[in-house]
């Protein structure tokens, strides 16, 4: 996804107010896209991603959590602190380093986080107390208790909170339609507003089925997960009006709720009525809370999302599955997630194509005696035909084994194949029946196929050139006779509905 905002992106050579004009109209674009989505009911399509792909989902997310608190131990560099800068212009120019270790203030910051950690895990176990108050705001009131009661004026050692990052706007929004005649780079913008979306549908269809795993209260259903896409597109299109940052459904935001009891969606309105009144009416206290309270927030959150029995499970997973798990988590933290969303659903369809191919086989192959029908003179004639029973499923990746199937010089001239057991599942199927019923033809003999399911009549009639039904049956002519004797090759398919009947040429 290219940074649109970046100093280094691909809109470098533009101002920062022009890099983020056009990172407002791609999460308008973002929104219609979502929205969209939602109302096509494209969220079914969810069903293929698997279960390996959903837990390296959430690990790769919990990864790029943690690494993204990083920041918390980095400060300006010398020549920024000499300007006097805030750590979030520095943080935007690429101008911080990490604190020493020999840094005081190093120490006073992981012990912050240790504390705000070791209260978030165990207030709620407090009785009674423990489930009235959200140990969120507890660890809140006591960093800041600590910061500037203890630190700042006995020790002097300043841990950054979240004001001296960047100040809090402390106003209500204004309406900032997107500057859609200034964008001077279309396929950044595009190509940014479709990675916006695909991140934000699978994190948030992801983040549904991580609730329900944790309350396992109810099932994600298909009309919960459309009403979360068009809601998440609504969302955003009012986001890229009032010229305000996109979103979707967090899941480390709602596995707090859900660790705070938290069971519904009145917690998630609650919760950004409450944000939004604090940011407008109450951002000089927001500013003074520690950077620190929040990563330590944010470790407990990352611990509940990592999904840790897949790192037992890894070792007893076919290697097959095992891949998909890592590569799902390596791709999530190393580019985006719904880039490691897709490629684990690539990877696990390519390995089920396969492996659903190498199981085709034949049953056996017996002679059995039949009446055929001569044409053109209608006489019946009791012949010998080989019957070869087929079991599993024809499509592309067993084409090559089942063409391995056939003696054709040593076969009677009519050769049975029964697909009973068999399904037909693309237009390869069809191809390899067509291929090795004329090399039948080449050889002045028939093949009969029979017992073929409603959906395999449909594949050859429907889907395919050169099938002509007959009757009950299904027949293909080739082209010219090769000699006078021949008129015509014709291939037999008789449904499983009907009663087996020959005709031979």
């Amino acid at each position: 996804m290219p940074q649109l905002t970046s100093s280094t992106g691909v809109l470098a050579h533009l101002t920062y107010e022009q890099r983020f004009s056009h990172l407002i109209v791609a999460v308008f674009l973002a929104g219609v896209l979502q929205l969209i989505f939602g109302l096509l009911e494209l969220s079914r399509f969810f069903s293929l991603i698997p279960r390996t792909a959903h837990m390296g989902f959430l690990n790769g997310l919990a990864i790029m959590m943690f690494l993204s608190q990083k920041t918390t131990f980095q400060v300006c560099d010398a020549s920024a602190r000499q300007l006097d800068m805030r750590f979030g212009e520095c943080e935007k120019q690429g101008r911080l380093e990490w604190m020493s270790l020999h840094d005081p203030k190093f120490w006073t910051t992981a012990f912050i986080v240790a504390m705000t950690a070791f209260v978030m895990h165990f207030f709620p176990r407090v009785p009674r107390v423990g489930r009235l108050l959200p140990p969120t705001l507890v660890v809140a009131v006591l960093a800041v208790a600590i910061e500037f009661g203890l630190n700042r004026p006995l020790l002097g050692y300043n841990v950054r909170t979240i004001g001296e990052t960047s100040p809090l706007a402390g106003s209500l929004p204004s309406l900032r339609l997107p500057q859609f005649h200034h964008v001077q780079d279309w396929p950044a913008v595009f190509w940014c507003a479709t990675s916006l979306a695909a991140v934000g549908i699978f994190e948030s269809i992801m983040t549904i089925q991580a609730v329900v795993d944790l309350t396992k209260e109810r099932r994600l259903t298909r009309s919960v997960c459309r009403r979360e896409c068009v809601a998440q597109g609504v969302g955003n299109v009012v986001c890229g009006v009032f010229g305000a940052m996109g979103g979707c459904s967090m899941i480390g935001q709602s596995t707090g709720n859900v660790l705070n009891g938290a069971r519904h969606r009145l917690s998630a309105v609650v919760c950004g009525l409450a944000t939004f009144a604090v940011v407008v009416f109450a951002s000089p206290v927001m500013e003074r809370v520690p950077v620190a309270c929040l990563t330590g927030i944010l470790l407990v959150i990352i611990a509940h999302t990592f999904h840790w029995p897949s790192l037992r499970l890894v070792w007893h997973l076919r290697i097959t599955d095992a891949i998909t798990l890592v590569l799902v988590t390596s791709l999530a933290a190393a580019i985006n997630l719904a880039v490691a969303v897709i490629a684990g659903v690539i990877w696990q369809s390519l390995v089920n194509g396969w492996t659903s191919g190498q199981h085709l086989r034949v049953a056996s192959t017996t002679l059995e005696t039949i009446e055929v029908e001569m044409r053109p003179a209608l006489l019946t004639q009791t012949v010998t035909a080989r019957v070869y029973r087929l079991h599993g499923v024809l499509l592309f990746s067993s084409v090559v084994a089942f063409r391995e199937f056939f003696d054709i010089e040593t076969d009677p001239p009519v050769v049975v194949l029964d697909l009973a057991d068999t399904r037909l599942a693309d237009f390869s199927a069809a191809a390899a029946l067509k291929e090795i019923a004329l090399r039948f033809a080449d050889a002045d003999k028939t093949l009969v196929l029979r017992h073929l399911d409603p959906q395999a009549m449909d594949l050859l009639l429907g889907h395919d050139i050169g099938w002509i039904a007959t009757g009950p049956h299904v027949v293909m002519k080739r082209g010219p006779p090769q000699n006078e004797a021949r008129e015509e090759a014709t291939v037999v398919a008789t449904p499983r509905s009907t009663r087996s009947a020959f005709h031979a040429m």
